[in-house]
């Protein structure tokens, strides 16, 4: 599971650099500036946990593929929604290869990770040593996963759908910010059992983001269209974003 969590930290980086916190990659350019920095941190992790060279360049490409297809489609994706299914079946396309290939290919991208169960093993906190150091790197990855690469799978479904990203973004503030520390939220209470407090985050942003829902209507009628649109962008994301912070927990049974 070494490898999944490299891949998987290399995805987020490297959707960072291409787009920021939205992971919105305009241009092959952009791209390519993910792609890059996406193969530096593969190629720091292969050091690292002393990974194969074919483990390594199969990681590598397979946290690069989507920004390669996001780049591609960049320009398009909002007037075709089309595209943005496709792109995002191509994101969650490697993922699942990036999470089979230890099975497929087993020592092919195998790592070593004495050194950090040696290092886990000094520290003061005693459950931490008790961790698989396959697992730790894992979740690690899973939590980088969950930001950038989940907003931008995030987006690709809005487009999809034909929500009005943009200006409903304008009226919702905070919404790249809030959606990463609710995935965060929820994934570490689910994956330690504790579900309840999870259940509680959900309630608390409906609670919150009623306020500027109402604002959004108005006592003479007017304003119905804008309602409407802001909360088809409002559940649309919400539920997709929940679910991509549960669906990891998987990983960890």
């Amino acid at each position: 599971m070494i490898a999944v969590g490299i891949g998987l930290i290399a995805m987020a980086v490297g959707g960072a650099a291409a787009g920021g916190l939205t992971r919105e990659v305009h241009g092959l350019r952009r791209a390519g500036m993910g792609m890059l920095a996406a193969a530096l941190v593969v190629g720091i992790g292969g050091l690292a946990f002393h990974m194969s060279l074919p483990g390594v360049l199969l990681v590598a490409a397979v946290a690069a593929l989507p920004l390669v297809v996001s780049g591609a489609m960049s320009e398009s994706i909002q007037s075709r929604p089309s595209l943005a299914w496709l792109a995002l079946t191509v994101e969650i396309g490697c993922v699942l290869l990036l999470l089979s290939l230890p099975g497929i290919l087993g020592t092919t991208v195998g790592a070593d990770a004495t050194w950090l169960g040696s290092f886990l093993s000094r520290l003061p906190y005693g459950d931490l040593a008790k961790a698989p150091p396959g697992t730790l790197v894992l979740f690690v990855g899973v939590v980088a996963w969950l930001g950038p690469v989940a907003n931008g799978i995030v987006r690709m479904v809005l487009a999809g759908a034909r929500a009005d990203t943009a200006a409903s973004e304008k009226r919702l503030r905070g919404g790249r910010i809030i959606g990463i520390l609710e995935r965060w939220l929820i994934f570490v209470f689910v994956v330690t059992g504790h579900a309840t407090a999870a259940a509680f985050i959900v309630s608390a942003k409906s609670i919150l983001r009623f306020p500027e829902l109402s604002e959004k209507a108005r006592p003479d009628g007017e304003g119905g269209n804008d309602l409407d649109t802001v909360t088809e962008y409002l559940l649309l994301g919400s539920l997709t974003s929940w679910v991509l912070a549960i669906l990891p927990v998987i990983l960890f049974r």
